[in-house]
């Protein structure tokens, strides 16, 4: 059965794309098939993907057309945004029911005859129609949570929504994730902001920590994922460690 994640929070400078892009890689190597979608109008995904533009976009499935998502490497595709298209598509979206009803059409696609293990959502740095959209049809949420105190305040609001809003979505509190990314041991800040999240939100955070490395950036702009551009790095070790984790909480 597809298992459907949706990596949101609500401000930007988090490193959610730079979390599904990784995250999506890491699952393909451990032999799953995974597609990834693009909700964010800045299209980030399909310039770190290294794709040009195409009329097969999220935008152009809430506009009613049919679409096919890009093969990106072996088990691993990616349906891009559509860019400014997709805010236009959003704005003359006829309630809520307009997003999640191409959303579920994503999640029934194949191809090669086969269906996908997991679909990865990459949310735009907001609650609105698409995130909330996103959400309401996945089994779990993954918040990438920058490792500062403003960074801790933001996603307070996104588990406010998660906990009052269980019976529109089936997503509970044990099917929540918060990772810390941008960790670092040079400064005492982000070890005090772990250690506050856990009494904030106890479970809900996960153990895996993103570190703050280079190779993260410099691998997005040789269109790698941290896995192919440095395969034994730290970034590598944290994303495969997130992998892991994200897979038992989905058991």
């Amino acid at each position: 059965m597809t298992k459907q994640i949706a990596i949101a929070a609500s401000k930007g400078g988090t490193g959610k794309t730079t979390t599904t892009w990784n995250l999506g890689f890491g699952l393909s190597l451990a032999g799953a098939r995974v597609l990834m979608v693009d909700c964010d109008p800045q299209d980030n995904l399909r310039f770190i993907a290294g794709l040009e533009e195409t009329s097969n976009t999220l935008a152009a499935g809430i506009d009613g057309r049919e679409i096919s998502p890009a093969s990106v490497r072996e088990s691993l595709w990616l349906l891009p945004s559509g860019g400014r298209r997709l805010m236009q598509s959003l704005g003359a979206a006829d309630g809520l029911k307009s997003i999640t009803n191409p959303l579920r059409q994503v999640l029934k696609s194949r191809v090669d005859g086969e269906s996908f293990d997991f679909v990865l959502f990459d949310c735009p740095p907001e609650f609105g129609k698409v995130t909330s959209a996103a959400v309401s049809v996945s089994d779990f949420l993954l918040i990438p949570c920058v490792s500062t105190w403003l960074g801790l305040r933001s996603i307070e609001q996104m588990i406010e929504f998660v906990d009052t809003h269980t019976r529109d979505a089936r997503i509970d509190s044990e099917r929540t994730g918060i990772v810390l990314t941008f960790y670092t041991t040079r400064r005492g800040g982000p070890e005090a902001v772990r250690q506050e999240a856990k009494k904030l939100f106890k479970s809900r955070v996960l153990k895996t920590l993103v570190r703050e490395r280079t190779e993260l950036d410099y691998s997005q702009e040789a269109h790698k994922s941290v896995f192919e551009y440095s395969p034994s790095s730290d970034g590598a070790a944290d994303y495969s460690s997130l992998v892991k984790e994200v897979i038992k909480k989905l058991e």
